[in-house]
């Protein structure tokens, strides 16, 4: 059974081209893996040893290199097959020799088919698991055989590796790894125990899961007893005598489909179990799939974190119909310390329709692996705050400057909102004095523009002066009061009327195409009673209250003045203009700047057509606005009425106004005012709010911005890293 010498010169060149490599090469694993020049490489090393000491990266050596001397010295021609004492046996075969292993002990295991021994590489300290077929029926051969090819292909930390195989008087065996710790179920004190050692256990198996499933191998009997455990306490799958091979298309069709072990078996299984021998084997291509195995990893998983299993049964039907109820106990009920999204974890795997556990054993891993890191898991929708605290617990220096920044963000929010809040009275305080500085300028120039149309009103009134005093006038006298009359109306100045009053307030004469009233008189006007009770000396004109004509109804502004006659007797000479068109005082022009500029005065109650004035004494009127159009009405206005204006000089009409509401434009406005002097006429100017505060506001979002651009910055670089990352994983 000796190989060629070839072979073993090839095998020490690859060992010690690893070793200069400065890999790390474990000499029980070599010598078991190459049985046939063990006994050559074990000797090699020992000469290697004793010349240059033992060579680095060479782990277990010491352990290896001992053994009994006498075995030391057997040749290869010594192995053979007829040392196979133990071939028919069970007992305990401790020196009995089997091929080129020496049974050391009883047998370790048996199962349906096997049996399990602890064996000693001849000429070596190396001991491995041996296994042996103990039937003979082709069927069974069959299987032992998949299991080997299974197994033998799968090299990976937490699976246990099978080394050699072969066949001794009719016997088939193999040998693999010793695992010295036991099974996973021999493990009591790991059930129920630290929840975050179980996920680490779990994780590693898992793994070794997913690397077989890679290589299209299901295992199908996933349980604690097939999980042996070595000294450091690391799991290694074993036992894959029910292993198949997936197709293509990720099933299975195998002549025993119901295999497996309860209450490890998923539900899918349980049901093919219960189908006959035909129909099992139509859908065991469909039903055996990787979920199967990830159905066992959940009720493992499940186990070791409640210490009790998912399904309660003591005999096979019991187990199988709590399996196919699909009714699972909450883990949390059981031990209620089990985190919510590990229990989310566990109950994912144990879903009763396949397509509804995790795709793949990476997909389990992958969660129980962001519940390690305390980022959400998908088996759960985690809300917003449940989030962010994992987020902090993952990051807890990053939360601390976000949440440092963040608090640094609403100090100054908070402090500039106090700042603004302080800053607008002062502001609306500035607004109202630039107001009413405006307003006392322009009353000056409304003043002027008026005293023209009072000169106008003065010239003709000195004419009308003139008529001789009697108690009649001539027709003559007559005829140039009325030529006086229609040129007030027929000049450039806007009068549209023009009358003479006797001391009773009955119309003389009027300008042409003026209707008087059906009762001919004018006396409960306001310019009339003002002349009534102030019998002062000619020249003085007066700016009347604004009306609204009761036969045309057009808004009226006029100007009168008292021309003595004999004795007691008067006469009013009056002359009104219409309030619109601005009256030629090009107030829009001066509302520029955010302000508006409007002329207000109080009505003439006498003249209220409509009812608009009656019952109160504080309205005004707006009869000069940039709104108002050629022919519009004046608009009924209520402003508070400063009390001291009347006793102090130059005192502002009304009180001081920060949000008055236009009732003819809207926004919030403050208003400033002055009384254009000798008459009843206020200036309005208004300032906007919104415009005079504008800076305020805009530099309050400007901070706000500059402040939020630093971690919104930060948010964008990180989802994009993040996506960039996921791109390049995905990828491969």
């Amino acid at each position: 059974m000796s190989e060629s010498p070839s072979n073993l010169d090839q095998l020490i060149a690859e060992l010690l081209l690893r070793l200069e490599r400065g890999e790390q090469v474990s000499l029980e694993d070599f010598l078991a893996r190459h049985p046939a020049e063990a006994l050559e490489l074990h000797r090699f090393v020992q000469d290697l040893s004793l010349l240059n000491g033992r060579p680095a990266g060479l782990t277990d050596c010491d352990a290896t290199l001992i053994g009994p001397p006498a075995e030391v010295g057997l040749s290869v021609s010594d192995w053979g097959p007829g040392r196979a004492g133990m071939a028919n046996g069970d007992a305990a075969a401790t020196g009995q020799i089997f091929d080129r292993y020496q049974l050391l002990g009883a047998p370790l295991g048996r199962g349906g088919m096997g049996v399990v021994y602890r064996a000693r590489l001849l000429g070596t300290g190396v001991q491995v698991a041996l296994k042996q077929l103990r039937r003979t029926e082709a069927t069974e051969q069959r299987m032992f055989l998949a299991e080997i090819d299974a197994a033998a292909g799968l090299r990976h930390p937490n699976i246990v590796p099978v080394y050699h195989a072969g066949e001794t008087d009719g016997l088939l065996w193999y040998t693999m790894a010793l695992i010295s710790g036991g099974s996973l179920a021999e493990r009591r004190e790991l059930f129920g125990g630290s929840v975050r050692l179980v996920v680490e256990l779990m994780l590693k198996v898992i793994r070794a899961v997913h690397f077989a499933h890679q290589r299209r191998v299901l295992h199908r009997d996933l349980k604690p007893s097939n999980i042996l455990l070595d000294e450091g306490g690391e799991p290694h799958v074993a036992d894959f005598g029910l292993a198949v091979r997936l197709t293509e298309g990720g099933g299975v069709a195998t002549d025993h489909p119901a295999a497996g072990s309860l209450p490890w078996l998923a539900p899918e299984i349980v049901e093919l179990s219960r189908m006959p021998r035909a129909e099992r084997l139509r859908r065991s291509e469909a039903v055996l799939t990787t979920a199967v195995d990830v159905w066992s990893l959940g009720v493992i998983l499940y186990e070791l974190l409640t210490g009790e299993r998912p399904f309660a049964g003591t005999t096979y039907e019991e187990l199988a119909s709590a399996i196919l109820s699909g009714d699972v106990p909450s883990p949390c009920s059981l031990r209620p310390e089990i985190p919510r999204d590990l229990e989310a974890v566990c109950l994912f795997c144990l879903q009763r329709e396949p397509g509804q556990r995790y795709e793949s054993a990476a997909a389990l891993a992958g969660d129980l692996e962001r519940w390690q890191r305390d980022e959400p898991v998908r088996a759960r929708r985690t809300a917003l705050p449940e989030r962010l605290l994992q987020w902090c617990r993952r990051a807890p220096a990053m939360a601390a400057v976000s949440m440092a920044m963040l608090v640094l963000l609403l100090v100054m929010s908070v402090g500039y909102v106090e700042l603004v809040m302080r800053l607008r009275p002062t502001v609306l305080q500035s607004m109202q004095v630039q107001a009413n500085y405006l307003a006392g300028h322009l009353a000056g120039l409304v003043k002027e523009k008026l005293g023209k149309y009072a000169n106008r009103v003065l010239a003709q009134a000195e004419e009308l002066r003139k008529i001789p005093l009697g108690e009649s006038v001539s027709e003559g006298d007559g005829k140039g009061i009325q030529d006086r009359l229609d040129a007030m109306v027929e000049g450039s100045e806007p009068f549209q009327n023009a009358f003479l009053l006797d001391s009773t307030g009955r119309i003389l004469k009027s300008s042409k195409g003026f209707e008087p009233p059906s009762n001919g008189r004018y006396s409960d006007r306001d310019y009339f009673d003002y002349w009534k009770h102030h019998p002062e000396g000619f020249g003085e004109v007066y700016v009347g209250r604004v009306y609204e004509s009761s036969v045309d109804k057009f808004g009226k502004l006029p100007f009168s003045i008292r021309i003595p006659r004999d004795g007691a007797e008067f006469w009013v000479f009056s002359a009104s203009i219409l309030t619109d068109a601005d009256l030629d005082l090009e107030t829009g022009s001066l509302s520029a700047g955010g302000n508006t500029v409007c002329l207000v005065a109080e009505p003439d109650m006498s003249s209220d057509p409509d009812g608009r004035y009656a019952g109160v004494d504080s309205e005004h009127v707006i009869f000069v606005h940039p709104k108002l159009k050629p022919g519009d009405r004046s608009v009924v206005v209520n402003l508070p009425v400063n009390p001291g204006a009347g006793r102090q000089a130059g005192a502002p009409p009304f009180l001081p106004i920060t949000d008055y509401r236009d009732p003819l434009q809207g926004g919030a406005w403050v208003v400033g005012s002055a009384r254009v002097p000798g008459t009843g006429i206020s200036i309005l100017v208004q300032r906007n709010q919104d415009t005079d505060l504008s800076w305020i506001e805009g530099s309050a979002v400007r901070l706000l911005l500059w402040v939020l651009a630093a971690p919104v910055s930060g948010l964008i670089v990180w989802v994009f890293l993040r996506w960039w990352g996921r791109l390049r994983l995905s990828r491969g």
